[in-house]
């Protein structure tokens, strides 16, 4: 989208001559609101939850946006679960159509703003979902675009806990002289 105007240019020489050139340029329009979505967790176990955020961002320094959409169709066995969105920053409306489509629409961001809504995801099945935003849209572009690819595995069983140790202020210690080991255990 953008602003199509035609100009023209006209000179006139001492005898009356004249050229004119006319011309039709474009000036582009706003760039498309940016989606980006992520799991906060990438990988859970079957059944397991974890949530799926999206940041919307106007890349447009100089330019509001409003009337911002979008679809985002889950792919495999990920479905939401509990109220939507859990938490939202974002002014516009978040449906859950179904259990598995959620639409996002009315949205509007300030110029270079940001905000970002959460929903809870399930998955009955053990799998990779590869998770995009569709049809990304506003009031001065309604051809729309699509968002990053967030990713999420879901795996079966149980998968052994990350353990992380280390010394918070490393460097040398001498015999008789104590410090600190720390430990990090993360439940996958």
């Amino acid at each position: 989208p953008g602003v199509t105007d035609d100009w023209s240019v006209r000179d006139t020489d001492a005898n009356g001559n004249y050229a004119q050139v006319v011309t039709t340029y474009t000036v582009a329009g706003t760039p498309l609101p940016i989606v980006s979505p992520y799991f906060v967790s990438s990988s859970i176990p079957v059944n397991g939850t974890t949530s799926l955020v999206f940041n919307l961002t106007n890349p447009s320094s100089t330019t509001a946006m409003s009337g911002i959409a979008f679809t985002d169709n889950f792919t495999g066995s990920l479905s939401m679960t509990g109220g939507i969105p859990f938490s939202s920053s974002c002014n516009g409306s978040v449906v859950e159509t179904t259990s598995t489509q959620l639409n996002y629409s009315g949205g509007s961001l300030a110029a270079g703003a940001s905000c970002n809504f959460g929903v809870n995801v399930t998955d009955s099945a053990p799998e990779t979902n590869n998770n995009t935003a569709t049809n990304i849209t506003d009031t001065g572009n309604t051809t729309g675009t699509s968002s990053n690819t967030a990713t999420l595995n879901v795996f079966s069983g149980v998968q052994a806990p990350v353990v992380n140790a280390y010394f918070p202020n490393p460097g040398s210690i001498t015999a008789g002289q104590t410090t600190t080991l720390n430990f990090n255990l993360y439940n996958n």
